[in-house]
């Protein structure tokens, strides 16, 4: 069962029950965990979205064309598009599904 919620709970779940929200750093296998899914939170927050949400470093980046671009204002939240692995910044109160860090993978919740 797939669980929709804002980013802010997200975080807060993720740290909870895993380590934090799921960083991406160029790892590939995170497509095969998304069958079934169409948007999804990711750790990044916009200050200035060079930090995850556990602050480390964002080095890799996947951004899709014109992204990000804050519109509508408030988009401060960083959501992955499951059919093409690009990032968009969106808004925060957003209700969508999430990968959570485990150790050194990910898990798709």
């Amino acid at each position: 069962i797939l669980e929709y919620v804002t980013w802010v709970d997200v975080q807060s779940y993720c740290r909870e029950k895993f380590i934090d929200l799921a960083t991406i750093n160029n790892h590939p296998g995170y497509f095969e965990k998304l069958r079934g899914v169409k948007d999804v939170w990711i750790g990044l927050y916009r200050e200035p979205w060079t930090l995850w949400s556990d602050s480390s470093n964002s080095t890799f980046t996947n951004w899709d064309d014109k992204q990000p671009n804050n519109n509508p204002a408030q988009q401060e939240c960083g959501s992955l598009l499951a059919a093409t692995g690009k990032w968009h910044d969106s808004q925060c109160e957003t209700l969508y599904t999430f990968f959570c860090k485990q150790r050194n993978d990910i898990a798709v919740t």
